[in-house]
């Protein structure tokens, strides 16, 4: 995406960003009380704002701006703005910036602990964003595709797995190991291969769990 340099900054801001020390890292525009709350909220935040200016918008992807896990990441863009941003991330207990620096308009937020959190943005030319993050733990059922699968036993055969929902990353064991292995797929182990070991026959299972200790199993039946 479009980076931009820094033009302009007041020297009145200049030093309240060298006293704070951040770097900082809505789907919709914030009003302008939404950033009157957020500033009178934050004092120790440079206020850049000129009278007449409209907010800054930002754009998360996804959309809403949600983090479901530790981990995992919400990308923001800046809208307009024709010149160089800052970042800031309120809480930086909570999330960081793992892309983007402090001067792009883009910047990918991640969380450090499952909390909401905000994140404000301003450009040189005195207008200011902000945008909720909100961490909404995944709770739906975690399911594991195919669940159940059948193989003959005379041969060495293979049969490829994902997993859906949880919390990743994830692990996966299979119930009888002289009868198969089972390798870890994808980043965060989303995926998996079961390869069955010649001469076994019955049923094997096949168990995923993901970092919440949620599980889900499937069934391989090495048949004659």
């Amino acid at each position: 995406m479009k980076r931009l340099r820094w033009l302009v900054l007041a020297g009145a801001v200049a030093l309240a960003i060298g006293a704070t020390g951040i770097f900082s890292g809505c789907e919709d525009t914030p009003t302008m009380a939404d950033l009157d709350s957020f500033f009178a909220a934050h004092p120790t935040f440079p206020d850049p704002r000129v009278p007449g200016n409209t907010p800054l918008t930002i754009i998360p992807d996804p959309t809403p701006a949600v983090v479901e896990y530790v981990g995992d990441t919400v990308s923001l863009l800046v809208l307009g703005g024709p010149s160089e941003y800052e970042w800031w991330i309120v809480d930086e207990t909570v999330g960081r910036f793992i892309r983007g620096d402090e001067h792009s308009d883009t910047v990918v937020y991640e969380a450090l602990v499952l909390a909401d959190n905000t994140v404000y943005v301003m450009d040189s030319r005195g207008r200011a964003g902000i945008i909720h993050i909100d961490a909404s733990p995944n709770t739906a059922k975690l399911t594991i595709n195919p669940s159940t699968a059948s193989i003959p036993s005379n041969i060495t055969a293979t049969v490829h797995f994902e997993v859906y929902n949880g919390v990743p990353p994830y692990s996966w064991s299979v119930t009888f190991p002289q009868m198969a292995t089972i390798t870890a797929g994808g980043n965060n182990g989303e995926t998996a291969t079961y390869k069955s070991n010649a001469g076994f026959g019955g049923d094997n299972g096949v168990t995923v769990q993901d970092s919440r200790g949620d599980y889900a199993t499937a069934t391989v039946s090495h048949s004659e």
